[in-house]
């Protein structure tokens, strides 16, 4: 769902995408976790922004973009656009730039 909007917004002019995460991490990650605690920090959530989850969206959806993560709490809404808002994320665009807050 994601991939189809940023279709859309994603232009030469904005290619740089910042988000908040990229995947929801599973619940079979969430669950084992609670009975072993070592695991969050041996395994890297879905949630990371990091390169293996960068090249799997990559991959599914054919786009050539880096999606970098921000701090969601540093960000100022004021001067920037409300793209897209919907049950799963919210879009901003900022001086060329993309920020997906996820929900």
């Amino acid at each position: 769902m994601l991939a189809m909007t940023l279709k859309d917004l994603v232009t030469t002019g904005t290619k740089e995408v910042y988000a908040t995460t990229l995947f929801k991490d599973s619940s079979i990650f969430n669950n084992t976790k609670k009975n072993y605690p070592i695991l969050q920090e041996m395994v890297p959530p879905n949630s990371a922004i990091f390169f293996p989850n960068q090249i799997l969206f990559r991959t599914y959806t054919g786009m050539e973009i880096m999606i970098q993560q921000f701090d969601v709490s540093k960000f100022d809404k004021d001067p920037s656009e409300l793209k897209l808002t919907d049950y799963y994320y919210d879009i901003y665009e900022k001086d060329k730039k993309l920020y997906i807050i996820m929900k």
